[in-house]
C-alpha cells in the first residue's frame, strides 16, 4: 500500500492551513485528519470537538498545547486580522 494519498493531501492541509499561526506540517495535517479541507470548515470548526476527536485518533493521551492551538487557528480563521497578540496560541489557554 503507497502512502502517496496521505502525503499529498498533507501536502494539500499546508497549503490551506500553512498561513495560520502555529500551524506547521504535523497540525495541518492533523486539520485534514479531522475532515477540514478550508478556512470556512476551520471557521465553524469547535476546538474542544477537533481536540477530542485528534486524541481519539491519536490513540488517546495528547499535550493540551493542541487544544489552544485549535482555539487559536479557528479564530484566525475567523478573523484573519485577529490582533497581533491573539496570534499567538499560547494566549488561548484555559
Amino acid at each position: 500500500m503507497s502512502n502517496r494519498p496521505r502525503k499529498a493531501n498533507r501536502d494539500t492541509a499546508l497549503d490551506i492551513f500553512g498561513h495560520i499561526p502555529g500551524i506547521g506540517p504535523a497540525m495541518a495535517g492533523d486539520l485534514w485528519d479531522l475532515g477540514m479541507r478550508s478556512m470556512v470548515d476551520l471557521a465553524v470548526g469547535d476546538p474542544e470537538a477537533m481536540y477530542t476527536e485528534t486524541r481519539r485518533q491519536a490513540g488517546g493521551e495528547m499535550d493540551r498545547c493542541v487544544l489552544y492551538v485549535y482555539r487559536c487557528a479557528v479564530a484566525f480563521a475567523k478573523d484573519p486580522d485577529l490582533e497581533a497578540d491573539l496570534r499567538q496560541w499560547w494566549k488561548w489557554k484555559d
